[in-house]
């Protein structure tokens, strides 16, 4: 149901990107196509999109002056410390959250909202706390990162046109570019945890309760797993990268969504697009969180 309406919208957005010419990846196709997947899952009003992505961006990258301007400097303050991801910007935003639930629980509709704001666990409803958090976590990992691996995908196949060409001559790869486009790009460079018990790893001892960081971008890039690891190869199939985590308690709810949304891009971009070529300098995010790009100057050239 999902993919065919993906599609559509992916179509959409592509000819009035060719129709362009010369545009901002980001602007055009990165960003629009996943906000918009994410609403029709939750039940979000169109209207509203441009503020919650605003909004999901200031929370993520707090660090990027062309953001959060001169807050990025400012560091956590804190009365922001309990909020969702410790910004101010939580507060506007899990307000709306608390709007649609409140909607939803008057109106039920056959959207995930619907189902976030009537579920219980063990016979009690969510906490305010939990329903705040479950609304700005899937506002920004349902948006940032996807956009993410389309704009740096992109990015990827335009500096090596030779495997964009394979991609176009066997559009069988798509499947296997895309886990190939995930592994390069890495959109989210690291996370956090926490040990839940004593291990050794390369030996090297961690206790329980210790802090430890998952540098997913290294794992992406490990030699002993992926041979000439720096080398884009679209045939390669690395199902088992670790853009989405690595299974368990803490792997992405949105992964086989996010999957989904580079094939069907890339299905219907080597249909439209002869050649991209990158016709400025493609500006990074100021994060040292997120691997991302703001601005993406191309020009397609179309078949």
């Amino acid at each position: 149901m999902y993919e065919e309406w993906l599609r559509e919208l992916v179509r959409h957005r592509l000819d009035r990107a060719v129709e362009l010419g010369d545009f901002d990846l980001v602007e055009e196709l990165a960003a629009p196509i996943p906000i918009r997947v994410l609403a029709r899952v939750l039940g979000l009003p169109e209207e509203k999109l441009p503020r919650l992505i605003e909004l999901g961006d200031r929370l993520l990258v707090d660090t990027d002056p062309g953001i959060v301007g001169e807050l990025a400097y400012a560091g956590e303050q804190e009365a922001d410390r309990y909020k969702p991801f410790g910004s101010p910007w939580a507060d506007e935003l899990c307000e709306l959250g608390r709007e649609y639930y409140a909607e939803r629980r008057e109106c039920p509709r056959e959207d995930v909202l619907t189902l976030i704001a009537n579920a219980e666990i063990d016979g009690e409803p969510l906490s305010p706390g939990d329903l705040d958090n479950t609304f700005a976590l899937l506002i920004v990992a349902g948006n940032e990162t996807t956009r993410q691996a389309i704009a740096l995908g992109t990015l990827a196949l335009a500096e090596h046109p030779d495997e964009y060409e394979r991609l176009r001559s066997d559009p069988e790869l798509a499947r296997s570019a895309t886990e190939e486009l995930l592994r390069f790009s890495s959109p989210v460079w690291w996370f956090r945890r926490t040990a839940t018990t004593d291990t050794t790893i390369r030996d090297v001892r961690i206790a329980e309760g210790e802090k430890v960081v998952v540098w997913f971008a290294a794992g992406n890039r490990d030699p002993e797993h992926y041979p000439d690891p720096h080398r884009l190869d679209l045939g390669r199939d690395p199902r088992d990268h670790l853009t989405f985590g690595r299974g368990g308690p803490h792997i992405c709810l949105g992964a086989h969504l996010a999957r989904l949304e580079v094939r069907v891009y890339l299905e219907e971009l080597i249909e439209r697009v002869a050649r991209i070529e990158i016709t400025g300098e493609p500006a990074r995010l100021r994060s040292n969180f997120t691997n991302g790009l703001s601005r993406l100057p191309v020009r397609f050239t179309t078949p």
